[in-house]
């Protein structure tokens, strides 16, 4: 959870002018990376257990209700854990890491977005 936590951190940073401490853009995509994720490992996990399986369909339609479901369900959560822990996390971050940490840091928010994104292209 370190990582989702620091990466809503520097992405409520860096829009922090538009959106103020609520962080809503933050909370969309820690919540797009996470729903990938979780979309990618479950739906491969279904494809592994059931390739063979000729009763096991799921209708185009199940799954966008399904994925609605859960995108719902992460969003929801997501908003509940971070309502308000901007400063809490930039008392944590902001003034103990090194310029070094910062910019390592920082590629890895870039890779932690990018990342889902990947996995759903090399499909």
């Amino acid at each position: 959870m370190i990582l989702f936590d620091y990466t809503f951190y520097r992405i409520a940073q860096f829009f922090y002018k538009k959106d103020g401490v609520d962080a809503f853009r933050a909370v969309c995509l820690v919540s797009v990376i996470q729903g990938l994720i979780f979309g990618k490992l479950f739906f491969a996990l279904i494809k592994l257990k059931f390739w063979h399986n000729d009763n096991f369909i799921l209708t185009h339609i199940q799954v966008k209700y399904f994925a609605c479901l859960m995108a719902l369900i992460i969003l929801f959560f997501n908003y509940i854990r971070y309502k308000r822990k901007y400063w809490q996390f930039s008392e944590r971050w902001k003034d103990t890491e090194t310029q070094s940490q910062r910019n390592w840091r920082g590629i890895m928010v870039i890779s932690a977005i990018l990342l889902p994104f990947l996995l759903i292209l090399l499909q």
